[in-house]
């Protein structure tokens, strides 16, 4: 029977009593291997010394070999799995479970987000560390690619000219670009929850003529184009939106305002109907047409596209008669001389202006050519038939009284040489009657000067129109 004194030694004494080391016993890998190896999240063992002494199948990815000894990867100079997880967190004895995902780089170079719950287990008089994981890697990637697929959603819808705005059956405002929060000095975050009626308008109700509450009736689309305050014009689309049931559950609407353009198509629609008032009453026909090229980029043909009224009563043909076909198809001997001249217009856009007889249609016209655009050209007709016809017989009357010139220049001539004769023998004859032939005489000489003075002037006006009209 032992002593007080052997029960209870001094300080001294039981110092120098021999330390006996504990029987080390190995984990119970078997039992907890049956109860982790069914399990999809991955468990890690380690002992007191952060050495790893089981881990299961899930955790295998976790795991390689580095000098011998098994260690989690884990992107960082520390490796020791105890060690690691001593960095990160503050631990008692009872473990711990983390409240915030840790990053870890798999043996595969892929990183990996955990949430990490530490047990501690005791074997014995061993003391054991299980690590079970919660792979977070999926939820939290796809968090970020959520949060980065809603950033871009806001700068792109941000960036578009249009108030977009999403309400729910009650017009609450869910969301909305920035347009609509610049139009009241908001931010977007401030207008959610906001009714779009008193919003905007400071009502109790929806507008009357509201869109977006024809579209929640209807459950079908609609676009609007309204006229508000002050002329200002827009263009109001809505759209409905529905659950996975196919309720309705609210709608987008889409704003822009048109008032800008309403201003363009109606100066457009102006400019249009003066052209038409032009093109419909000029007195010069026109003609547009697109010039057709062969193999070798040559012009062959051309294909009527549009021609005035003025145009059709200058050839006699009808504009629904021509429109779309081919000058060819219609004209087979047309001249290609004319062809090859519209071309040449169509392709280098340099304009002509000409004058020619056109033998299809038998007349003449001078024709002012110019090129709208690559590849067609635009032909603005004057019919200058009668012209022509009428210079014909200017030039045959100018050539007669050419003629008349030198016939009269003649005659002057073979007048005064027979009259210097009679003056010769009216001088010799001593007769009553020589007076009176003498007076004759000088009356015809005075009639044949003064018609030389009226064929030197003629002849100056025939010098002037040479000149500069291109008369003679």
């Amino acid at each position: 029977m032992m002593t007080r004194k052997e029960l209870n030694p001094t300080e001294d004494e039981f110092r120098q009593l021999p330390i006996e080391e504990p029987e080390r016993t190995t984990f119970p890998e078997g039992i907890f291997k049956q109860m982790t190896d069914i399990s999809l999240q991955p468990v890690i063992v380690t002992d007191k010394k952060g050495e790893i002494v089981y881990y299961n199948k899930a955790a295998a990815g976790f795991i390689e070999k580095k000098g011998g000894r098994e260690d989690v990867i884990t992107g960082r100079e520390i490796t020791s799995l105890s060690k690691y997880i001593y960095s990160l967190f503050p631990r008692d004895d009872l473990g711990f479970t983390s409240t915030t995902p840790i990053k870890i780089i798999d043996k595969y170079g892929d990183t990996r987000f955990l949430r990490l719950k530490e047990s501690v287990l005791t074997c014995s008089i061993n003391i054991y560390h299980c690590f079970q994981f919660t792979d977070l890697t999926e939820k939290i990637l796809s968090e970020k690619a959520l949060i980065s697929s809603e950033k871009d959603k806001t700068l792109i819808l941000n960036s578009i000219h249009e108030n977009l705005v999403y309400y729910d059956r009650n017009f609450r405002i869910i969301w909305a670009n920035q347009k609509p929060a610049d139009s009241l000095g908001l931010k977007p975050e401030e207008l959610k929850g906001k009714i779009c009626h008193e919003l905007w308008y400071g009502l109790d109700s929806p507008c009357s003529d509201c869109t977006v509450k024809k579209v929640l009736k209807s459950g079908k689309p609609l676009i609007e184009e309204k006229t508000k305050s002050k002329g200002r014009s827009i263009k109001v689309a809505a759209y409905p939106v529905f659950d996975d049931s196919g309720d309705i559950i609210g709608a987008v609407e889409s704003v822009l305002d048109i008032s800008r353009r309403k201003k363009a198509e109606k100066a457009l629609d102006e400019t249009m109907k003066n052209y038409m008032e032009l093109f419909t009453t000029m007195t010069n026909g026109f003609v547009l047409h697109e010039i057709i090229t062969d193999e070798e980029g040559r012009p062959s043909n051309f294909r009527f596209l549009d021609a005035n009224p003025a145009f059709e009563e200058m050839t006699g043909l009808v504009s629904k008669d021509l429109i779309g076909k081919n000058v060819l198809d219609i004209f087979p001997d047309y001249n290609p001389k004319w062809i090859e001249r519209y071309g040449r217009v169509a392709l280098t856009g340099e304009p002509e202006e000409f004058s020619d007889y056109n033998r299809t249609l038998g007349k003449y016209y001078h024709i002012y050519s110019y090129s709208p655009k690559n590849g067609q050209f635009a032909a603005i007709f004057s019919d200058i038939s009668d012209l022509v016809a009428l210079k014909k017989e200017q030039d045959r009357l100018m050539m007669q009284i050419n003629r008349n010139f030198e016939q009269l220049a003649i005659l002057n001539d073979e007048i005064r040489n027979p009259l210097q004769i009679i003056t010769g023998f009216a001088i010799m004859d001593d007769s009553a009657s020589s007076d009176e032939i003498m007076s004759q005489i000088r009356v015809i000489d005075k009639l044949i000067n003064e018609l030389d003075k009226r064929w030197l002037e003629s002849n100056k006006i025939r010098e002037y129109l040479t000149k500069h009209h291109g008369f003679f």
